[in-house]
């Protein structure tokens, strides 16, 4: 009685391979992963699940940390930014550093606007006639 795959060389090249990719996710050890991978991915199916996740998550933060200001055109424009930044800080949209970076650029802004409306008042005389009439 002859077996279907005898221990023989040449019907052993004859044995059908079971090519089963296996899942690249490298885990915190170093070690791969090595579940079957999902037909047409490089991940099985719980790593491509938290490899989604954590696109979203990302994605979620970008949006959040996306702080609109108003056009800076005059000192209250700036306080609406500055009060902005500080709602952004407290809810945990942005970070300490970039929230302290934007206060300090708001505050120079505010103090050249300051300065603009010192400088504008200084010039102006009461009682003089606009320029150019």
């Amino acid at each position: 009685m002859s077996r279907p795959y005898s221990s023989s060389i040449s019907s052993q090249k004859a044995r059908p391979s079971l090519a089963v990719r296996t899942c690249k996710h490298i885990k915190d050890n170093g070690a791969l992963c090595q579940a079957a991978a999902q037909k047409g991915s490089l991940y099985c199916r719980a790593h491509v699940q938290t490899h989604a996740r954590t696109r979203k998550m990302a994605r979620a933060g970008r949006a959040a940390s996306h702080l609109k200001l108003p056009i800076l055109e005059n000192i209250q424009a700036v306080q609406v930014a500055h009060a902005r930044v500080q709602v952004a800080r407290e809810a945990g949209h942005i970070d300490e550093g970039r929230a302290r970076l934007l206060r300090w650029g708001l505050r120079m802004m505010a103090t050249d606007f300051r300065f603009m409306e010192k400088m504008e008042d200084e010039h102006q005389i009461p009682g003089d006639a606009a320029p150019g009439t």
